[in-house]
Formats: C-alpha cells, structure tokens, sequence
C-alpha cells in the first residue's frame, strides 16, 4: 500500500505550492502594511504625547517659578521688616546717647566761651598793666 506519486500530482502539489506561495506573499504584504501603518501610528502618538509631556512642563515650570517669586517676594518683605526695625532700635539708640552728649558739648561750648572771655579780660588787664609799668625785660 505504498502511494506512489504521478507527474499529475507533483504538478499539482506544485501548483498549490505556488498558489499558498502568493498567499504568504501577499500575507506578508499585508503584515508590512500594517506593520507601517502601526509604526506611522505610533509616531503620531509619540509626537502627542510629546506635545502633552511640553505643556505639562511649561505648566509645572510656570508654577514652580510663580512660587519660587512668591517665596522671594516673602522674603524680601520679611527682611525689609527686619531691617527697618533693627533700623529703628539703632536710631533710638543713638539718640538716647546722643541727648546727654549734647548736654555734656553745649556745657563744654559754654564753658570754653566763659574762659575766653575770661582770657580776655585777662590779656586786657596784662595790656593796662604793661602800659604803665612797660613792657617786661628780655628773657636771658
């Protein structure tokens, strides 16, 4: 019972060989079609999602540098404060050594007034004397 094969069969076989050939082929076709259509797909997905990734970014970007000038803003504001009180304590405390200081300058003018008047009469009175006695003998 051993089948043997005929020219006719071989040619046939042949033939259908032939046939699915085509079919793999246009198969093959197909899948690279495909294959391209998905890979256009997903570049224009890619390119999507790129784009959504951008906004995002420049959302967050923005927001992180509307924060970031907030917190300097505060800052700032919090230094001036600190400044200005620090400021005020320095000037309240140099006028409160300052007034006693001016007391103690005003007594000195008044005083150095008094002995330049005194000065004056003083010189004054030499000037009387040595009018009439004459003027004092050369130092040796």
């Amino acid at each position: 019972m051993s089948e043997v094969a005929t020219k006719s069969d071989l040619a046939e076989v042949k033939s259908e060989l032939k046939s699915d050939l085509a079919e793999v082929k246009s198969d093959v076709a197909e899948v690279k079609s495909d294959v391209a259509e998905v890979k256009s797909e997903l570049k224009a997905d890619l390119v999507e999602l790129e784009a959504r990734m951008d906004s995002k970014m420049e959302a967050m970007e923005t927001r992180l540098l509307t924060y970031m000038d907030e917190r300097f803003a505060a800052a700032d504001r919090r230094m001036d404060e600190r400044l200005e009180a620090m400021e005020t304590r320095l000037l309240t405390a140099f006028q409160q050594w300052a007034v006693p200081m001016n007391a103690r300058v005003r007594k000195l003018e008044v005083g150095e007034a008094v002995s330049e008047e005194r000065l004056a009469i003083i010189e004054e009175r030499l000037n009387t004397i040595e009018k009439r006695i004459g003027p004092p003998p050369p130092r040796a």
